[in-house]
């Protein structure tokens, strides 16, 4: 196992620039925020590091050309506005309201969506109540993973085109409305639908940055605590796909559901420790800890020691027991999983279910759900369901 990392200090001011912006991002608190919080930090120009940007042809270099010097850079849009969602004081989920805000149009690397739908995180109900920050001002947009259909793009895109089908993370955090800007994206696997895919991004990043941590790889034993949300779920099957053997701990009621991604499930709660040592009687290689349940201590005497467990969930646990906690901005991101998770999924061996979808109008009530947790799988905003607008040159 590789020493643990030197952690950052929190109220570090992360300083990035962006198509002429110089933006001061405070972090504070953003241990705490995983994937979400890493691409808020990560809002930078140049072009994405998630795909190979490869030439795809003449017909895509024209398009290219044709929207750098008519749409990015160019005329506008038909629509000058764009429906978002926004809160302009921290409280419950009623502080959310749908507002016109101006469309935005990418920089050097990044792309516009028109969105299609729009997944819902736990960092976005944190924000909301103001329980973390990033120094940010009131008002504020909201949302993170979105999956849509390109319709504009930013100097030195070559990777998609106009009218491309992609998924990824809102650069600056405004996911939650009808266009969204990506750096960080990949295109939709072809059976993968909009809804399904707006709900990978974070989940998936996290899962891939923490089993890369833990020196995940075939023959491990690995436990996850919290293994029925969006990170446990895809933790599990990444897992299972690079041949470890998985212990999931999650409610009664998802026990068959565990069983359905390859893990082999306990309950949590008194008896946790007996029954995985009824499957693994010398204990586990590696822990990983997504619901900051408080159960740090079992973990590390399940897996032999602090070194072989990771958080993403409980920083105050991590800093009490000597535990990694995981955080992208500080040990690099994994949003090269959004490209390569397209060949799992075309054969069957990955998903994430969506349990429930809402309008955006109703991104209150998706949030009060989010908050109160016991989520299996992922909550996810439908925006768009008609055609997409069309450029004023087009």
């Amino acid at each position: 196992m590789r020493t643990p990392r030197r952690r950052r200090d929190p109220t570090t001011v992360v300083e990035a620039t962006r198509a002429g912006y110089h933006v001061v991002l405070r972090v504070a608190a953003a241990l705490s925020l995983g994937c979400a919080a890493l691409a808020a930090l990560l809002f930078r120009s140049g072009p994405s590091p998630v795909t190979p940007h490869t030439d795809v042809g003449a017909r895509r270099r024209a398009a290219h050309q044709h929207v750098r010097t008519s749409g990015a850079h160019g005329a506008p849009n038909v629509r000058s506005t764009v429906k978002a969602a926004r809160f302009s004081r921290f409280g419950g989920p009623e502080v959310l309201e749908i507002v016109s805000l101006p469309d935005p149009h990418p920089g050097p690397g990044q792309v516009r969506i028109v969105v299609h739908a729009a997944g819902v995180n736990a960092t976005e109900w944190k924000l909301r109540k103001g329980v973390v920050s990033f120094g940010a001002e009131l008002p504020q947009t909201t949302g993170r993973d979105v999956a849509g259909v390109v319709d504009e793009l930013g100097e030195g895109v070559t990777d998609v085109a106009v009218g491309d089908r992609v998924f990824g993370v809102s650069d600056d955090g405004a996911g939650a409305a009808e266009l969204a800007l990506l750096t960080f994206r990949a295109v939709i696997p072809p059976t993968l639908g909009f809804v399904d895919a707006a709900g990978l991004p974070c989940a998936l990043e996290t899962a891939t940055r923490t089993l890369d941590q833990l020196d995940v790889a075939p023959g491990t034993t690995l436990l996850v605590n919290g293994a029925t949300g969006g990170v446990g779920s895809a933790a599990v099957q990444l897992a299972v796909a690079r041949g470890a053997r998985v212990i999931g701990v999650a409610g009664p009621a998802n026990q068959g559901y565990l069983r359905s991604l390859g893990a082999e499930p306990v309950t949590y709660g008194d008896g946790m420790v007996e029954q995985v040592r009824a499957l693994a009687p010398d204990g586990v290689d590696a822990a990983l800890d997504v619901a900051g349940s408080g159960v740090l201590p079992q973990l590390i005497e399940l897996a032999g020691g602090s070194h072989s467990v990771l958080t993403v969930a409980d920083f105050e646990g991590s800093t009490e027991y000597g535990v990694r906690f995981s955080n992208g901005f500080v040990d690099g991101n994994a949003f090269h999983a959004l490209a390569e998770v397209g060949e799992l999924i075309e054969a069957g061996r990955f998903w994430l279910p969506v349990e429930r979808t809402f309008p955006l109008a109703e991104i209150g009530e998706a949030h009060r759900i989010s908050e109160n947790g016991h989520v299996r799988g992922r909550l996810v905003l439908v925006v768009n369901q008609g055609p997409s607008p069309v450029s004023a040159a087009g």
